[in-house]
């Protein structure tokens, strides 16, 4: 009675062949095959700036980190959408023609990678833009947090690409952005023991092997902890059927 790992098409999804109880655990991780900064070896973070985000240090790392110690997450590595699912999928890869980024920045760190004067193709949630709709009459005044996406992330991805080729000029643009993209979009939200929590949440970033598969929904299904022996365990908020 244990779960199994199934490919549909180009998703991967775990299926069950037994009800699962509300409380049930689905999945134990022991947290030393996180990859979190922690994990990673002084001798190669210290080669960074203090102010390097967290998600650019870890994308470094499965980039340039080495290879004996990166060969533990092969398995887990293998099942990773590819740049290509990115590229068709996420406006931070598109061409400029649809408004996307222009890749990789060059080293003029005040010219701008997305070309405000070029017509856009996403709303303005996402451009920070007001060329693709006419804005209505403003009758509430909104957050920013989670409104502008994607210039915050060029943002974010053009300083992580200065960081690193900084320290390692042979960096493979499309190898790093990939890796930065794996860390953003598969992370979960990590506090070790005794630690406080950071001002900056992406500064907050852990990737657990095998249970990202848990983390790309809406409404979470299931929830997890740091228990007791260093392990990470997710547990089900609700009782399911047969999968």
């Amino acid at each position: 009675m244990s779960p199994k790992l199934c490919h549909f098409g180009c998703t991967w999804t775990y299926t069950y062949n037994w009800p699962i109880q509300k409380g049930d655990a689905v999945l134990r991780v022991p947290t030393k095959l996180m990859i979190i900064a922690d994990s990673i070896p002084t001798t190669f973070t210290k080669q960074f700036p203090e102010d390097m985000a967290i998600q650019a240090l870890l994308a470094a790392y499965l980039t340039h980190g080495d290879a004996e110690d990166l060969s533990k997450w092969e398995l887990w590595r293998k099942s990773w959408p590819s740049r290509q699912d990115f590229a068709d999928s996420m406006p931070i890869l598109w061409p400029t023609v649809l408004g996307g980024p222009k890749w990789p920045p060059s080293n003029d760190k005040n010219e701008n990678v997305v070309d405000l004067n070029r017509p856009g193709f996403f709303p303005p949630s996402i451009s920070g833009r007001w060329n693709s709709l006419n804005p209505g009459p403003k009758t509430r005044n909104y957050e920013l947090d989670h409104q502008n996406i994607l210039p915050k992330q060029v943002r974010l991805l053009s300083k992580a690409w200065f960081d690193v080729v900084a320290v390692y000029p042979e960096t493979e643009w499309d190898t790093f952005s990939y890796h930065w993209l794996i860390v953003n979009t598969r992370s979960f939200y990590w506090i070790g023991l005794g630690q406080e929590a950071p001002e900056d949440p992406n500064d907050a970033m852990g990737l657990v092997p095998f249970a990202d598969y848990f983390n790309h929904a809406d409404v979470a299904v299931c929830s997890f902890s740091s228990g007791t022996g260093g392990v990470l365990c997710f547990w089900t908020d609700s009782t399911h059927s047969e999968m």
